[in-house]
């Protein structure tokens, strides 16, 4: 308590700070932050000597997404600075008659069978306001000057839930392949949950037994006090890469095309925030949770981690969700609120990266069990009924991965 009452003391100090950014925000970079307070991330970064120094000043200035992406200093090193070269700038090469011939190549394309449903999706992130409302290419060539703009093409992915996805393609539209990247993520995966685990009930054992590490799991299981017991919560950070802002000089290379049924034509769309398959995204959006993580651990001794967007908190029940509770508090010190829609209470099991996990047999069979989801289950073995009869071409086969499982 004594601590989040010293993040709000620091809240109301930083108030004047935070409107002198907001004020002075590009009207771009203000449309993707929203309720981003980069004033705040740079106190939690002095707080915590966290090593990625620039992250604050991303969120006013924007990221860059193509050419050379300067390392956090968090993430595995690829090459250090200056060892990797283009050979070339963006400017010379990526845009001019180059980006022309994109352009004309993507508008002689039919259209694809989700035109329709890519068209309503980007309509809703319009009306959120992180995109511009859809315009012709007389316009961004007026806007920008004929070969100064380049904009992905866009595909749909369905998503196991039924949730469909629009993926802003970097990789057809050639940004990845003129961006220069220093560091490459790593990150948390389901045994996240056993490492934890293990760490909190050894940590019990130390302070309320007399027993040592390798005794009977027996005697261990009967020495655990009841509140011991474990459960984990999990939170998702909503509108991840629209969220992160783009560096305004890039802006006319962070522009998607789609096709609009009703004019029978290619139109436009500027975006405020991060495309989704741009090689940048990944390793920029994930410097915010890195550091909520890190916050919530020092700060307010939460168990958490992130994977991408995801984050677990691992607690014992006499913690009663705190642990859970202090991770959002942290995300909302930095201007970042959880989904309320996915938010899961803690209990000992739940579903993690599409992994059915069960902390409840932890203190009592000395193990964190993992399975596939009953779902998953039945689809593999719908899968396998379906490949005993014929064989299917490797694109359905795979599907999901079922396939190759």
């Amino acid at each position: 308590e004594e601590r989040q009452r010293l993040l709000q003391q620091a809240t109301k100090a930083m108030r004047e700070l935070s409107r002198v950014i907001e004020a002075h925000l590009e009207p771009s970079v203000a449309k993707a932050v929203a309720s981003k307070r980069p004033g705040h991330i740079a106190f939690l970064t002095a707080c915590l000597r966290w090593p990625d120094l620039t992250q604050a000043a991303g969120y006013v200035q924007g990221f860059p997404i193509i050419g050379e992406i300067p390392s956090s200093g968090l993430f595995r090193q690829l090459l250090p600075a200056g060892e990797r070269d283009l050979g070339h700038t963006p400017e010379d090469e990526f845009f001019g008659q180059a980006a022309i011939t994109a352009i004309n190549e993507l508008e002689s394309r039919k259209p694809s069978r989700d035109a329709e449903a890519i068209w309503n999706c980007v309509s809703a992130t319009v009306e959120k306001g992180t995109a511009s409302e859809p315009r012709t290419r007389d316009f961004f060539d007026s806007l920008y000057g004929v070969g100064k703009w380049r904009p992905m093409p866009t595909l749909l992915v369905t998503q196991g839930c039924g949730k469909q996805r629009v993926i802003n393609d970097g990789r057809a539209g050639g940004h990845n392949d003129w961006s220069e990247m220093l560091e490459t993520i790593f990150t948390i995966s389901v045994d996240i949950l056993a490492t934890a685990a293990f760490t909190i009930l050894d940590e019990v054992r130390k302070t309320w037994t007399d027993l040592v590490q390798d005794a009977p799991l027996t005697q261990l299981s009967a020495a655990m006090p009841e509140w011991a017991e474990l459960s984990f919560g999990l939170d998702d950070i909503p509108d991840a890469y629209n969220g992160v802002p783009v560096w305004p000089p890039h802006a006319r290379a962070n522009i998607i095309s789609l096709w609009c049924p009703e004019r029978s034509q290619w139109m436009y769309v500027a975006r405020q925030g991060l495309g989704f398959v741009l090689t940048s995204a990944v390793p920029t959006f994930c410097r915010s949770p890195a550091l909520a993580v890190a916050a919530a651990r020092r700060i307010r001794g939460a168990v958490t981690g992130a994977y991408y967007d995801d984050c677990p908190a691992i607690e014992t029940v006499a913690e009663a969700g705190t642990g859970q509770l202090s991770l959002q508090g942290i995300l909302r010190f930095t201007g970042t609120d959880s989904s309320e829609e996915k938010s899961v209470i803690p209990a000992p099991s739940r579903v993690f990266l599409g992994t059915a996990c069960q902390l409840g047999t932890a203190v009592s069979e000395g193990r964190v069990e993992f399975s596939p989801k009953t779902i998953t289950i039945s689809k593999i073995r719908d899968g396998c009924c379906v490949r005993s009869t014929r064989a299917l071409p490797p694109s359905e086969a795979n599907t999901d991965g079922l396939g190759r499982f």
